[in-house]
């Protein structure tokens, strides 16, 4: 399934403007990256395609959005689920009070075949998983309330994965872990893959094209290779000078100054 999100803005009880006329899209069978600081609009256009800001009293009100050219923004975020559009939201959000298979299970409700074999899946894709299926979520480590997460959106079967912020929290190894498994389910399963995220070079790791948000606006977009090697995604996305230094506060507040990039 491909993604294409056209000119849309976004606003919040028909006043306030979060998003202002983005364009990005996911082809099919690709990563995609959206990165940006934090209040960017990244979350705010994640739900716009889930058809989540519904739930907050937001609406798409220029623009479209599209699934194999068929228009969904605005639409009932069931509806658009049944199309395979299924969003990881931040900070996991799991049923702390079910089991860790009780939470993979409730990813499947809206199905009753291959449950199973769906389940075996997710088992093989998150090894620790099998080993603390009995166990209550809530007592769960956060990487592996991540990895139930992850696993819950692949019960729904997607054909597109939104990921909100999925190293958020997470130790190094936790998050290598995480994102290894991203990639299997984008080669074995051939989902496409949608991911935000304010750890850049993470993301830039696994994806194959990213964009750059700012201020409800895409400001940079390019192949990872092409946004790994720009000077001020460097700067004040991976955190390092062309020196290879840690940028400095004084940097970041010149940067605030030039804003270069919408200039």
């Amino acid at each position: 399934m491909k993604l294409e999100v056209v000119g849309i803005e976004v606003m919040y009880k028909g006043i306030i403007l979060v998003i202002k006329g983005i364009s990005l899209q996911v082809n099919e069978g690709k990563i995609v990256a959206l990165l940006g600081a934090n209040g960017a609009g990244k979350t705010t256009t994640l739900k716009a395609i889930s058809g989540m800001i519904s739930t907050e009293e937001g609406r798409v009100t220029s623009g479209f959005i599209s699934m194999d050219g068929r228009h969904t923004e605005n639409q009932n975020p069931e509806e658009i689920a049944k199309l395979g559009v299924i969003q990881v939201l931040e900070g996991r959000r799991v049923f702390e009070h079910l089991t860790v298979e009780q939470n993979l299970m409730a990813g499947a409700h809206m199905r009753r075949e291959g449950i199973k074999t769906d389940l075996d899946t997710v088992y093989n894709m998150f090894p620790p998983l099998k080993k603390v299926a009995s166990r209550s979520c809530g007592y769960c480590s956060g990487g592996e309330q991540q990895m139930v997460a992850v696993g819950r959106a692949l019960m729904a079967r997607p054909k597109i994965l939104l990921m909100d912020e999925a190293s958020l929290g997470l130790a190094p190894m936790t998050v290598i872990e995480i994102y290894e498994a991203v990639k299997r389910i984008n080669k074995e399963l051939g989902v496409s893959v949608l991911l935000v995220e304010q750890n850049a070079f993470t993301a830039l790791e696994v994806a194959e094209y990213g964009y750059v948000m700012e201020n409800g606006r895409i400001v940079l977009d390019g192949t990872s290779e092409k946004l790994k090697n720009n000077r001020d995604v460097k700067h004040f996305y991976l955190g390092l000078t062309e020196v290879g230094k840690q940028r400095s506060f004084r940097d970041v507040k010149h940067y605030k100054r030039r804003k270069r990039w919408l200039g």
